[in-house]
């Protein structure tokens, strides 16, 4: 997290551009005048829904990336989806941005989700859905995300594969596809996330 901060650091935005009623409705003044560390959810939530749709832009989403990043990994509270926060990457071309910054994003987000799928401790009466809905929202980025299933293959997060499997085998047997409605965005990575869970080795696993 430290690394994106340093790499992205810039001057707080002079403004941010956007439709006007939606910049008077999302409340951006808090944007300005507080530090970017001290941005709660509730600054950054509607912000975080609406760039590149009716605010802001790709300089002002560069500036306020490392703070969104982190409320969306460490506050319970922060309202706006993985698949929405992750999936805004896209949308800003970041795979065009230097080498440096599109490393240190996509470091916090392997070590997002490994940490992710260590903490998936099984619920028999109902699944968390959060290693789920990160392998989506990565899967919306441009990433790979058969990479990241393969990091559950290790004997040791088996049980995370299986809490992904659970989540998804009924809509798979019933519809031929993942249950998470975000993966409608990203139909390639869609297609190799179906591909790879029903591979023979990944099958003799979740039985």
């Amino acid at each position: 997290m430290e690394e994106v901060y340093r790499e992205f650091r810039a001057p707080t935005p002079a403004r941010i551009d956007g439709c006007p009623c939606c910049i008077e409705r999302k409340t951006v003044e808090a944007l300005h005048t507080r530090s970017l560390r001290d941005l709660t959810e509730r600054d950054l939530d509607a912000y975080a829904a609406s760039v590149f749709l009716t605010v802001g832009d790709v300089s002002d989403f560069r500036y306020f990336l490392p703070r969104i990043l982190e409320l969306a990994i460490n506050d319970p509270g922060f309202s706006i989806g993985v698949e929405v926060v992750v999936g805004k990457l896209a949308l800003a071309d970041w795979m065009a941005w230097t080498r440096r910054e599109t490393a240190a994003v996509r470091r916090l987000i392997d070590l997002w989700f490994d940490e992710v799928a260590m903490a998936s401790a099984i619920d028999w009466d109902g699944y968390d859905d959060s290693l789920d809905e990160l392998l989506c929202a990565i899967g919306r980025t441009g990433l790979d995300p058969v990479v990241y299933i393969e990091r559950l293959l290790p004997e040791d997060r088996n049980f995370a594969l299986n809490v992904l499997w659970e989540l998804n085998r009924a809509t798979i047997d019933r519809k031929g596809r993942l249950a998470n409605a975000f993966w409608n965005e990203a139909p390639d990575a869609h297609a190799a996330v179906m591909n790879r869970l029903q591979a023979p080795d990944i099958q003799a696993i979740v039985a």
